[in-house]
This record gives C-alpha cells, structure tokens and sequence, in this order.
C-alpha cells in the first residue's frame, strides 16, 4: 500500500501542477486554454510517468515471488461474505481513520485479530459514523467543483486532492489490503486536513467582525491542536 501510495504522490504533483501552478479550474480542463502552454505541462507530466514506470520496474523485479497472500484474521471485513456487511465496516473504517486525523488518541501497532468487529447490520450505531463524514467530504468536493473561482478554491481542491487521493489504496476498493487501520497510510492525508484546517479557520477569521469571536475561533484551533498531543 506504501509502494501505491508513493504512485499516488505522483498524481498529487500533477494535481499540484495543473490547479495551484497552472491556475486552472476542475470544470476548466475540458475547455480549450491554449494559454496555458500545455507542451511544457506535457513534458513534466511525461517526466513525472518515466519515474513512476522505473519506480514499477523495480518493485516487481523485487516482488519475484508475486502478490502478498493475507488472512481473513488481517482484515476481517475483505473476507466477509455479505456484501452488506463489507460495505458498512469499509464505510466505519474510513470514519474511524477520519477520527485519527482529528483525534491521534487510539494508536495501535496492530488493527487485525478482529479489534475492529465488523458492521453487520444498520442496526449498529456505527452504520452511522460515516454519515458526518461523507456529508463532510460531499460539500468540498461541491465546492471544489462549483464554487467561486478564486485562490481560495484552488486550495480546498489541492487540499482535497491531498487528503483523500493517497489513501485510496487502503480504501480496499481496488484489491484487498492486509490491515484493518494502519497510522502509516495517513502521513500524507494528514498534510491535506491540516492544510483545510487551517483554509478553515482563515475563512471564518475573515468573516467574524467582533473580538469575542475571533477570541472563541482562537481558542477552539488552540483545542483542536491539542487533541494531536496524546
């Protein structure tokens, strides 16, 4: 996943490339910018797809003996047999790294052997867990797409960008990984909610006028900061 990961950052300077340096909007890349000098884009892109293929060379003349084999006691929820089932613990253990991100409190050297139980039902509370978090997660990308164009909207979509494309390889939407929660696959999604954060609390800072509230935005981010000391 780490190996995935480090592809993904790859990406992530394209994403950087085209919306922070080239200034370009989602909704704008279907539009002709002749503008914009895409040749020059085009080569670092190229630069960029060169690596990462030296990069896949290599890991798979390291990897001679093929694709790692895991146990369903690695990760319960990929070897569950209702599909409604995988869907709500997948969905429960996403919010539950979304947690980490805001409340670094329950660190573990090892999710497996069931210290997650799985999701069976919507019965369970914690069917509901994601629901915040995909309400969350559906108004910036809303945002990134149709909000007004600006410096300010660039930076939510990179920080989007940041935050939710390098963990998609343990999303365990593509192939099955060997953990349930693993702290290393968030090093890089951490950088994107920071970066959020802080977008945040500039945004509200501009838009209240009266100290009080200046004072009670400052002492909520000095809250904030302190759930990321253990």
């Amino acid at each position: 996943v780490l190996f995935c990961s480090s592809f993904i950052a790859q990406g992530i300077c394209v994403v950087y490339d085209v919306i922070v340096h080239k200034q370009v909007e989602p909704l704008q890349l279907k539009e002709n910018t002749p503008h914009l000098r895409w040749k020059t884009f085009a080569l670092r892109v190229g630069i960029i797809l060169a690596t990462t293929g030296l990069l896949i060379g290599g890991r798979f003349r390291l990897m001679a003996t093929g694709a790692p084999e895991f146990k369903p006691t690695d990760n319960p929820a990929s070897f569950a047999d209702s599909l409604l089932t995988r869907i709500l613990s997948y969905n429960y253990i996403y919010s539950l790294n979304a947690w980490l991100l805001l409340h670094p409190w329950w660190l573990c050297f090892d999710w497996s052997m069931g210290c997650v139980p799985l999701v069976e039902s919507l019965r369970d509370a914690r069917a509901w867990a994601p629901l915040p978090l995909w309400c969350i997660l559906g108004a910036l990308g809303l945002y990134a797409l149709l909000g007004r164009p600006g410096k300010f909207k660039r930076l939510v979509t990179m920080s989007l960008a940041l935050l939710v494309l390098p963990f998609m390889p343990a999303s365990n939407l593509f192939f099955r990984v060997g953990f349930v929660v693993a702290e290393r696959v968030l090093y890089l999604p951490s950088a994107g909610f920071c970066l959020l954060v802080a977008l945040g609390v500039t945004a509200l800072q501009q838009h209240f006028r009266k100290w009080w509230m200046n004072m009670a935005l400052a002492l909520a981010t000095a809250t904030l900061v302190l759930l990321f000391i253990p």
